[in-house]
């Protein structure tokens, strides 16, 4: 095991007990409110809470209340966006070659195209990252564009090619 994934196996250990911590946070929070509610017969209902768990800074028991509030308080961190290789399909026919890529929460106006002869390098900017590069199976001429449609975030290149 490397050190990164070590490092990447702490990390996701930390961000289990963050929320670890803020579930516990919260049913320390309802456990409260029915401690101050009564019952029908008119006695307050009796709660205990002792669960000696300590991940993340949780509390329990005197100043749990506190804690909890802290952390309702505090905004979350915006996740790192990762760079993602979608899911890729390509059929050649006689008139046009058709690309599909699946490329969930992307728009149509953040997908860059670039052309190297036959490669062909597909990025996109925005919520959601892709990258990929691909052969074309035929040269296509420099300056042709391909028809673009995203549709439940599938994208469709075609790309017409003549014939010879």
């Amino acid at each position: 095991m490397s050190r990164n994934d070590k490092k990447d196996g702490f990390d996701a250990l930390g961000e289990i007990g963050v929320r670890l911590g803020g579930l516990f946070g919260a049913v320390e929070t309802a456990i409260g409110e029915i401690a101050k509610a009564k019952g029908e017969d008119g006695k307050p209902f009796k709660t205990h809470v002792d669960w000696g768990v300590s991940v993340g800074g949780v509390r329990s028991g005197a100043g749990a209340a506190e804690a909890a509030a802290e952390r309702a308080e505090r905004k979350p961190e915006a996740a790192p966006r990762a760079l993602r290789e979608p899911v890729f399909e390509m059929f050649e026919e006689d008139d046009h070659v058709l690309l599909t890529y699946e490329l969930p929460g992307a728009a149509l106006d953040e997908v860059a195209l670039s052309r190297d002869g036959r490669l062909l390098k597909l990025e996109t900017t925005g919520r959601a990252l892709f990258r990929h590069q691909v052969e074309l199976p035929v040269t296509i001429g420099a300056d042709a564009e391909p028809a673009r449609a995203l549709r439940n975030g599938v994208l469709e290149l075609r790309f017409e090619t003549s014939k010879a």
